[in-house]
């Protein structure tokens, strides 16, 4: 979160690599016959999640920066995206199978936030509040509108609704305004 440090994935392994070559040291994070890939920091800096087929099937996986601990937080047959980290990396948002979840990382408990059948969703971020999902899901025609998720409440509100292609919704820092990507003439 501070930029001391990068995250990477080198041939199926995943390293954390300082930005800068003359403070720290390159640390492994994972060493096995399996494939680690797709870390995501959280805003806190504590917790990596990834990707890792080590139980024969690709689930996401969480490591612990202060106790090297690692676990496994998926078990859902599918192929995953990390989209993800709440504000205050308490909960981490991810797809598989058209299906949108969040996992709480302290209990490890995963909700089912929604399933969209013609094409999944894009989850592009979270609100600085830590309440909303910023997503792009498409109609059966492929056309992509941008919405805003609430969490608690499972109540979806389409910002854009436009026959166009609007993608890569984000709202900014202080919360106040959304922005995002239009093909619109």
């Amino acid at each position: 979160p501070d930029g001391d440090y990068a995250a990477l994935d080198v041939r199926g392994e995943l390293f954390l690599v300082p930005t800068d070559p003359d403070v720290g040291e390159k640390r492994q994070i994972t060493a096995s016959a399996w494939r680690q890939r797709g870390a995501v920091v959280a805003p806190n800096g504590r917790w990596i999640a990834y990707r890792s087929d080590e139980s024969k099937e690709e689930e996401i996986w969480l490591f612990d920066r202060d106790t090297g601990a690692r676990k496994k937080i998926t078990t859902h047959a599918s192929f995953k995206s990390i989209d993800g980290w709440s504000p205050d990396s308490s909960r981490l948002v991810w797809t598989g199978a058209n299906r949108l979840f969040v996992t709480a990382v302290d209990s490890g408990v995963t909700t089912e936030l929604g399933y969209h059948r013609a094409g999944g969703y894009t989850v592009t971020g979270w609100a600085p509040d830590g309440k909303w999902l910023v997503m792009t899901k498409r109609d059966a025609s492929q056309n992509a509108d941008v919405f805003l998720y609430e969490v608690e409440t499972r109540r979806e509100v389409n910002v854009t609704q436009h026959p166009w292609a609007e993608t890569q919704g984000t709202i900014t820092p202080d919360g106040g305004k959304g922005v995002f990507l239009s093909n619109r003439v």
